[in-house]
């Protein structure tokens, strides 16, 4: 069963930041420039886990993963210029 996940980051090095969006953009929907969307099953979340560790400087670097629970999911809002994947009936556009 897939999870929903919001994934953040802070990178210090500028090559490791675009390898870390990369590995990101493997897993899910860029909606701000350090921030991702991620629609995960547990085993690619941990092998997720796993490419981001051998990437990052854990004294250096920072990476947040939330699980985002089916009512959050029905209760995000969307203003402004809002990116967000084709389909995706829980954003509303106000």
């Amino acid at each position: 069963m897939e999870k929903d996940y919001l994934a953040i980051y802070d990178i210090a090095d500028g090559k490791r930041l675009h390898r870390v969006a990369a590995i990101l953009e493997d897993y899910g929907f860029r909606v701000q420039k350090s921030v991702f969307e991620l629609r995960l099953s547990d085993a690619a979340r941990l092998e997720m886990e796993q490419r981001l560790r051998a990437v990052i400087r854990e004294q250096e670097d920072g990476i947040k993963i939330f699980p985002l629970c089916a009512s959050c999911q029905a209760g995000k809002q969307g203003l402004g210029a809002v990116r967000f994947p084709d389909g995706d009936p829980g954003w509303i556009l106000l």
